[in-house]
């Protein structure tokens, strides 16, 4: 995936990959929601604050090791012979994303109701 086209940025779902471990299932976040010490942490200019499923850890990972996920990866990964936690990651991960629509689905029709509510009907007589 091409991360010039598409630059990643807080609230994206991403796999990310730190030394030791498999690509994991994480969300982009603020760097200021990070918890005291992994927001003091040395971290190069070209990384990402994370959050890791399931269990909410938090840490910088460079640029080069996240690949944005699409959602349909999240809804039906193949997980056959992986790890339990990393299953758990994933099922984590895909609620959060589901959660994340709905917040955004029912932001967008407030909005929606509140501008329907403030602009005046315009009507043919008002004009004449």
């Amino acid at each position: 995936m091409d991360l010039v086209r598409n630059p990643i940025v807080p609230g994206d779902f991403v796999l990310a990959k730190l030394k030791g471990y498999p690509s994991w299932p994480a969300m982009v976040v603020f760097p200021e929601t990070l918890p005291e010490q992994v927001a003091c942490a040395r971290h190069c200019a070209a990384s990402h604050a994370v959050k890791f499923y399931p269990d909410c850890d938090f840490a910088w990972v460079e640029t080069a090791q996240i690949q944005l996920i699409r959602a349909r990866l999240l809804e039906k990964p193949n997980l056959v012979n992986k790890r339990k936690k990393l299953q758990q990651g994933y099922k984590a991960a895909h609620q959060a994303l589901l959660q994340q629509r709905r917040t955004r689905r029912w932001r967008f029709q407030l909005q929606r109701t509140f501008l329907d509510t403030q602009i005046p009907s315009m009507e043919a007589s008002s004009y004449l």
